[in-house]
């Protein structure tokens, strides 16, 4: 969320505009990664905290509803190091002082470019209010835009979709060729002169890896069997160099597992996630993986032996005794090599006294208590990663690092009736949260057994 401010001279400049004596003339956007107390400690300031990168105006559009639209675009490969932008501002031209900021967006939340997580851009759009087309500059920045004639240009020389492969392209151009009932991508290297095909396992390629990233692949579900890929040792290159090639959510490896005597054949592990943990953690999770959960239960445990959730998570029979078990298991079906090791905040305290947040389920909350950063290898998942949101978790203290969903219950169902299992969310003194039987969000007594559906990071 944005909070909008307009500066005390761009008020000033208002006036101006509003008496007849000048136009609203709009010169940049400018974009930053400044903090400041108060939205309004921008009524004062003549420029961004901390202005980073200008951005050309592409659009300034009067529309219907007395307002005027002033757009700009910013790509991540604009950036050559990782910009946070927590502001951005409209710059204009005063008649008496020369350009001033005229107005300021504020965001609760940074908008992240980093081009070594893909090419992707965001448009910064001001709307301003006005009283009529004649009070607005209209006139931008040409160099801003591309023409017709260049972008049809641009189009031919990077994709090219006719029947005959072209003679040549501009190096990395893509020419997609009709094969059967589909299509193969071929991308074209100038240096060698010769088209190779774009995709590295298979002919019938996928848009997104063109633009290889864990954000472009979490947004397509797809249900491959990738065991042959894994096996081969390519799987793990990919997912090392952060292009997740020919990886989505939906896929699925297939590994037998034997937990604490008992042998599961055949299950499928399902791809969750791409970089769900990448840069969380108080030590920070740098190597890219994929989120790998099993389609099915494996096994079943109780959450203690009572009904109790003294000690949180942390302090529960699943954390101590349970999970172990399943470390050892995927540890001998992967391999070592393959499970990332990595930190998670988990629950280690609760007040039977204070009443549970979530759910209106009586009393017991997770309350903060120091050691909660731990090392992880498997774990079971909470309520945020399966549903986007917390329904009867007791405090935000079971969301913690873990707070969104993974892309697999986002995009696909990935819920049977016999997926029913725990999630480590603290619901009160005596209940921990669930997934029922029936699909629906829940909650059961510590000392009840229900599935166990463990994760892990794969590498």
């Amino acid at each position: 969320m944005a909070t909008f401010i307009i500066t005390d001279v761009g008020k000033a400049l208002q006036a101006k505009v509003l008496a007849g004596k000048t136009k609203y003339s709009f010169t940049k956007i400018g974009i930053g990664d400044g903090f400041v107390n108060d939205s309004t400690d921008y009524k004062t300031l003549t420029d961004l905290k901390q202005r980073k990168a200008d951005v050309a105006i592409t659009s300034v559009t009067y529309e219907d509803d007395n307002t005027c639209h002033v757009s700009g675009v910013f790509k991540s490969t604009d950036t050559a190091t990782a910009l946070y932008v927590r502001e951005a501002g409209l710059y204009a031209a005063d008649p008496d002082i020369g350009e001033i900021l005229f107005a300021a967006h504020y965001y609760d939340s940074p908008t992240v470019f980093d081009s070594s997580s893909g090419a992707y851009s965001k448009e910064f759009v001001f709307v301003i209010g006005v009283e009529s087309a004649d009070q607005v500059n209209l006139t931008i920045n040409q160099a801003g835009i591309a023409t017709q004639e260049y972008v049809q240009k641009a189009v031919n020389n990077r994709l090219t979709v006719s029947g005959d492969r072209p003679a040549s392209m501009d190096d990395g151009g893509l020419y997609v060729e009709k094969v059967g009932s589909g299509v193969r991508f071929e991308g074209y290297n100038a240096a060698e002169k010769t088209f190779n095909t774009a995709h590295p396992e298979t002919d019938f390629a996928m848009i997104t890896d063109i633009y290889a990233s864990a954000a472009s692949h979490n947004a397509f579900y797809r249900g491959k069997d990738l065991t042959s890929y894994f096996d081969s040792g390519e799987m793990s290159k990919a997912i090392a160099a952060g292009t997740f090639a020919d990886i989505y959510p939906g896929d699925y490896i297939t590994k037998t597992v034997t937990v604490d005597g008992t042998t599961y054949a055949d299950v499928k592990w399902i791809v969750a996630d791409l970089d769900y943990h990448l840069h969380r953690g108080d030590t920070e999770t740098t190597a890219h993986h994929v989120v790998l959960i099993p389609e099915d239960n494996i096994g079943s445990s109780k959450m203690n032996s009572s009904d109790t959730t003294s000690g949180g998570y942390q302090g529960s029979y699943m954390w101590s005794t349970t999970i172990p078990k399943y470390v050892t298991s995927i540890t001998n079906a992967f391999g070592s090599d393959h499970v990332l090791t990595h930190r998670e905040r988990l629950t280690k305290q609760v007040d039977t006294n204070a009443y549970a947040g979530g759910g209106g389920m009586g009393n017991g909350a997770t309350t903060y208590t120091s050691g909660e950063w731990t090392d992880v290898k498997v774990n079971i998942l909470n309520e945020a990663m399966m549903y986007g949101h917390a329904p009867f978790a007791s405090s935000g203290r079971d969301t913690y690092d873990c707070n969104k969903q993974l892309s697999a219950f986002r995009y696909g169902q990935n819920f049977t009736r016999s997926s029913w299992c725990w999630l480590r969310d603290v619901a009160s003194a005596v209940y921990f949260a669930s997934a029922g039987r029936y699909g629906e969000a829940d909650f059961i007594y510590a000392s009840n057994v229900s599935g166990v559906r463990p994760y892990f990071l794969l590498r």
